[in-house]
């Protein structure tokens, strides 16, 4: 991967706010370009990369394959199953994914954007304890046991 220091992309001697930077064109492989990239005329992103990368995260261990984009609607191009809670996913890609039509700015690289859908994962996952306790209990049997030190 690649990682580009904000901080020091400001230093021309003016004071500035290095989490306002925005960036303009690719960073990346191809099948790794967040949509700002990927757009046409490109748009400038900063933390899009970011959520891109938490996106491809998130579908990897929802469907167990790298995530490829529709770019018509500018979603993973893999359907979600009714298994894959179907609202809190789609509700998690359009807002880390989507780009505002009037702004032409990711969604999700905004903090208000990602505090709600903090909100949103936090809640779902607190009616959901038992039974993430359980999987994860469950899983934790198939990994290799603890090492005696």
């Amino acid at each position: 991967g690649r990682a580009i220091d904000l901080e020091r992309l400001g230093c021309d001697g003016r004071q500035s706010d290095h989490l306002s930077q925005k960036l303009i064109g690719k960073a990346s492989r191809d099948d790794m370009l967040c949509l700002a990239m990927r757009s046409n005329p490109p748009i400038p992103w900063s933390f899009d990369v970011d959520t891109y990368g938490v996106c491809q995260s998130v579908h990897v261990m929802l469907f167990g394959e790298h995530m490829v984009i529709d770019e018509k609607r500018w979603m993973p191009k893999k359907r979600l199953q009714r298994y894959h809670e179907r609202d809190l996913w789609t509700k998690f890609f359009e807002t880390l994914l989507k780009i505002e039509e009037g702004s032409k700015m990711a969604i999700g690289s905004r903090p208000a954007s990602l505090r709600r859908l903090r909100r949103t994962l936090e809640e779902h996952l607190s009616t959901k304890q038992d039974s993430v306790k359980a999987a994860l209990t469950h899983q934790s049997t198939f990994l290799w046991p603890k090492r005696p030190y």
